[in-house]
């Protein structure tokens, strides 16, 4: 059924039925349900070579912003940023490519006065605000509220346990990625020492590909992978006495490092005659530091368009099979491995 044939059945103008089926607030939300409903009774499928032509013809000029998207962060304070400050990038992302779509984010916080679940859903359905931007929260595991399981919701990271859609990094392909450039340049005993809370939120993908690549490509070296919760000078030590790794690859926030750094100063060893160092994960706040960088922007771009294509194709409510999506990092180089 074509749009016109549904305008004459709804007895609205077709502009109208183009509004509603696109969602847009300037159609009430009583009427964009009616037409759902009849679009849905009468089979009608919208024409995508259509949609892709008119995509063209509006990319011509600035949108104007004609919804809001709902920013949630389950940390303690209102800004997330103090407390993981990779978060920044993710949200500057989604807001610039919300901005290109036409929409605007708007943040809520569930710790401020007089805030909980229940609340903040009645504000996003009076403000008619349907879709939720998650950028995860400060303990591992967190469930999303139940209040807000009926909008739609596209988290960032693992730390949401509620079985939502997500985008993450590419932790399993940028390790192997940094593991296969360490070999190229010719380290054959490679040491991985992560954090416990950190390999979790890593869904276990830094992990599981260095024990993959030292069983498939290094033949099985048999180097256990070291996991201290803070940095443990004795446990170090005596990790790298036993087992000689040519490349120590950290998992670790800037501390770690710094402590790291030192411990190898005071014991005369030097990077990267002594052994390479290379940090996987997160930005050791030094540009002498080789590895993988994760790409914190377009993880928050690619979790704005993902939700921004659940709204428009009306997917409200937790889905049955949730999209995962990730997104690789970048190799940085640097003065701590040996030159290519």
């Amino acid at each position: 059924m074509s749009m016109r044939s549904l305008a004459r059945k709804a007895g609205v103008s077709p502009m109208t039925v183009s509004l509603a089926l696109r969602n847009h607030p300037r159609i009430s939300l009583a009427m964009r349900k009616k037409i759902w409903a009849l679009a849905d009774r009468l089979g009608h499928v919208p024409n995508p070579r259509l949609g892709e032509l008119m995509n063209e013809v509006r990319r011509g000029r600035r949108p104007e912003l004609h919804a809001v998207i709902g920013l949630i962060a389950l940390y303690p304070g209102p800004d997330a940023a103090h407390y993981t400050p990779h978060l920044a990038l993710s949200i500057r992302g989604a807001r610039a490519r919300a901005e290109e779509l036409g929409y605007r984010i708007d943040d809520f916080w569930l710790g401020a006065p007089g805030m909980n679940p229940r609340r903040l859903r009645q504000i996003l359905e009076t403000r008619d605000i349907r879709g939720l931007l998650c950028i995860g929260a400060h303990e591992f595991d967190t469930p999303l509220p139940t209040e807000l399981h009926p909008f739609a919701v596209v988290t960032l990271g693992m730390s949401i346990h509620t079985r939502v859609h997500r985008v993450t990094s590419s932790h399993h392909r940028d390790a192997y990625t940094l593991l296969q450039i360490l070999r190229q340049r010719g380290y054959v005993r490679p040491g991985l020492i992560t954090q416990p809370e950190w390999e979790m939120r890593a869904d276990n993908g830094y992990t599981s590909a260095y024990l993959l690549f030292q069983d498939r490509v290094l033949g099985g070296t048999g180097f256990p992978v070291l996991r201290p919760p803070v940095f443990d000078e004795a446990a170090v030590g005596t990790w790298l006495k036993s087992y000689k790794p040519d490349v120590v690859i950290i998992h670790q926030p800037p501390v770690f490092f710094r402590a790291f750094e030192a411990m190898a100063a005071d014991r005369r060893m030097k990077v990267p005659r002594d052994f390479g160092t290379v940090f996987l994960g997160v930005d050791p706040l030094s540009d002498n530091y080789a590895g993988m960088a994760q790409n914190h922007e377009r993880i928050g771009i690619c979790g704005l368009e993902l939700l921004v294509g659940r709204m428009q194709q009306r997917a409200f409510g937790l889905p049955e099979v949730p999209k995962f999506e990730s997104v690789e990092g970048t190799w940085v180089e640097g003065l701590t491995v040996r030159p290519r």
